[in-house]
């Protein structure tokens, strides 16, 4: 890819520095709920390889995330990666008081830059 004459520019690529911040929140919050959280974001912004990244992840084929078990704090991460991708700006008042509660201002920092980069990740699979 070319920018200006004589200048070339790198194609964008949010999966680094994804992986970087997921390894940072796996440890707090376990591989699958991260994995929920991020499908819950993919799903709903119907980027269709990034999902099938994590599905692959989660060692599964198709994922219901309105029919899977979840724990309390999965079902949250689920809830609230739905509502990001939805509508970043109007996320309910009473989620977002639920996301306040269940984690400390450091966690929610890293789980927010975790969701910027799905939807980084996502929309580079939607536009190419």
């Amino acid at each position: 890819m070319t920018g200006m004459p004589g200048e070339s520019i790198e194609p964008f690529s949010p999966f680094p520095e994804w992986e970087s911040v997921a390894g940072r929140v796996a440890p707090y919050v376990g591989d699958r709920a991260l994995a929920l959280f991020v499908y819950a974001i993919s799903e709903t912004m119907d980027a269709r390889s990034a999902a099938a990244r994590i599905r692959t992840r989660l060692g599964s084929e198709t994922i219901d995330l309105s029919r899977i078990e979840v724990t309390e704090t999965e079902r949250l991460l689920i809830d609230w990666g739905r509502a990001i991708a939805t509508a970043p700006a109007a996320v309910d008042p009473a989620m977002a008081s639920r996301v306040t509660a269940a984690f400390r201002p450091e966690l929610r920092g890293l789980l927010v830059q975790l969701a910027a980069l799905t939807v980084a990740t996502g929309v580079a699979d939607l536009v190419g």
